[in-house]
């Protein structure tokens, strides 16, 4: 199961299987953004502004 958010660090930091791996930053793609918004970084609005 896929899990969004700060929870997700500690999933793909510790996983250990670089196929599990790339499937879990692939699903996160689409959520990418949003979640770096939501955890207080600027970088997705402000390259937006370019």
């Amino acid at each position: 199961m896929f899990v969004m958010g700060k929870k997700w660090l500690d999933i793909v930091y510790n996983e250990k299987s670089s196929v599990r791996l790339k499937e879990h930053y692939k699903n996160w793609a689409s959520k990418y953004d949003n979640d770096l918004i939501d955890w207080g970084y600027a970088y997705p609005t402000q390259v937006k502004k370019f």
